[in-house]
């Protein structure tokens, strides 16, 4: 649980709009891989390579509670 509240402070340092109560709902995998897409996202446009997992779809979507 610890790994994951790190994970979600870290986001949140790039990210300010994220909510904390809604970083939460995701799992601590899917919060790395947000964190390593943040971190390329403020690199230089020629020098960024974010690759998505073969396995993730290119769109998803959560409906709310």
């Amino acid at each position: 649980m610890a790994e994951k509240h790190h994970l979600i402070v870290e986001i949140r340092e790039l990210n300010p709009s994220a909510s904390h109560d809604w970083l939460s709902a995701f799992s601590a995998s899917e919060l790395l891989e947000y964190l390593e897409h943040l971190h390329t996202s403020f690199e230089p446009a020629t020098a960024a390579r974010w690759v998505r997992r073969s396995d993730a779809p290119a769109f998803s979507m959560r409906e709310c509670a």
